[in-house]
């Protein structure tokens, strides 16, 4: 399957299973926004994350996050819904408490950790989640309207600086370089 994002839906994306959601939408998408190192962690190892990212922050400070992919909404109006939240949430833990490899092979804490779902979430399960945040560095939720805004404003995303490929800060100007 090759995915057009330019003419992508919410439909879609709701439509979407995990393996093609990661593959054809989030990890080409992240590339295409500049990050610097995209590792697709899924598998039986993955350690709470599905994909891995490392990108520097506004002051060249470089910067290690996990990504934990979820199709369907999620909320806690069930037990069985409730067990998918802690099942997050144990993952999340394993996230943090893992080192992960970066790219230059350095093992490595990660700085957040995004939980982005292709459906939506309710207010009570994000606010469930989100208690657990003062546990841990960063935490965000990116539910499928938000993610389908990411999609459609990506242009504008990769020309903001994000990551070390470009550098639109002057004063944070590399100062090797020669004038």
């Amino acid at each position: 399957m090759n995915i057009d994002l330019k003419s992508i839906t919410i439909e879609k994306l709701k439509s979407l299973k995990e393996s093609v959601l990661r593959t054809e939408v989030i990890i080409p998408l992240l590339n295409e926004i500049g990050f610097d190192y995209v590792k697709d962690c899924h598998g039986s190892n993955e350690c709470g994350i599905d994909i891995f990212i490392e990108t520097n922050d506004f002051f060249e400070r470089h910067k290690y996050y996990g990504i934990s992919l979820k199709t369907g909404d999620i909320n806690n109006k069930s037990k069985t819904d409730l067990n998918s939240i802690k099942i997050i949430l144990m993952q999340m833990d394993e996230a943090f408490l893992t080192q992960f490899p970066s790219s230059n092979y350095e093992l490595i804490y990660l700085h957040g950790y995004y939980i982005i779902t292709s459906g939506s979430i309710s207010q009570s399960a994000e606010n469930y989640i989100l208690k657990a945040r003062p546990s841990y560095p960063y935490v965000d939720i990116i539910n499928v309207q938000s993610l389908f805004g990411i999609i459609h404003k990506r242009d504008s995303l990769r020309n903001r600086y994000i990551g070390s490929k470009t550098n639109m800060y002057p004063a944070f100007k590399d100062e090797t370089e020669t004038l």
